[in-house]
């Protein structure tokens, strides 16, 4: 069973992929180090859910939202774990100022489930009106469905 620390450390990964000056091969290699090439990052709660399906089309979406949120920073405010030895439940808060000169300014509360050191799931429950203010929720889903196009029509 891994410990606490073996489970956090993918998300460590991840957020040092999202500090700034960051190259995209550094990106990259950190999605491929951090997610499981069958990861499911989902928000079930936007109109309508989303599911992001596949290490390339998550790494994909989070650099969307770096793109979006060039300086994006989070804070670990909590983690929950849960008893089956691989599972936990973060809150965080997160955001910063938007290429567009907003403000994101947004808590996740996620489920992750990690496998053989690799986060292999993500079920993010966040503030979706936040959302949809900073990015427009048009453009949100229309970048969604974009990353998920691309990365089908590579296949």
């Amino acid at each position: 069973m891994a410990t606490h620390d073996e489970l956090l450390a993918p998300m460590g990964v991840i957020g040092e992929a999202f500090a700034s000056g960051k190259t995209q091969a550094e990106r990259d290699a950190a999605w491929e180090a951090a997610l499981t090439e069958d990861v499911v990052w989902e928000a079930p709660f936007t109109d309508p859910p989303i599911v992001v399906s596949g290490r390339r089309a998550v790494g994909k979406f989070f650099d969307w939202l770096i793109e979006n949120v060039p300086n994006f920073q989070t804070a670990l405010d909590n983690v929950y774990y849960l008893e089956d030895g691989g599972s936990y439940v973060v809150q965080v808060t997160g955001g910063g100022p938007t290429k567009d000169g907003d403000v994101y300014d947004q808590r996740y509360f996620s489920l992750i489930q990690v496998r053989d050191g690799k986060i292999s799931y993500f079920r993010e429950h966040f503030k979706v009106a936040e959302t949809y203010r900073a990015f427009g929720r048009d453009n949100f889903h229309d970048s969604i469905d974009r990353i998920q196009s691309g990365i089908l029509s590579d296949a």
